[in-house]
């Protein structure tokens, strides 16, 4: 064998040494990454389905507070002298 050949070749041993595990350890990383990404996931939809709630009870609260005003309103109202003087 060339001296270059023997060089190559140990060159190709030390690379798929080094590569071996590091990529091994790549593989790891990336999954446990993706499992977290998962999780995150998850609660993204659960957080959007709360603040859907939230939403549609703060909807039903202006509801109510719009009934109320209007309540409100009619009660401020000055009622007329023929009702003030009914007799009971």
């Amino acid at each position: 064998m060339e001296r270059s050949n023997v060089n190559a070749a140990w060159a190709a041993i030390v690379v798929a040494t080094i590569s071996g595990p590091l990529m091994w350890v790549l593989y790891r990383l990336d999954k446990r990454n993706t499992s977290q990404h998962g999780e995150a996931v998850k609660i993204i939809q659960e957080v959007k389905l709360k603040v859907s709630d939230v939403q549609d009870d703060v909807r039903d609260v202006k509801g109510d507070i719009r009934i109320l005003k209007s309540d409100v309103r009619d009660l401020q109202k000055p009622k007329s002298k023929k009702s003030a003087n009914v007799d009971i």
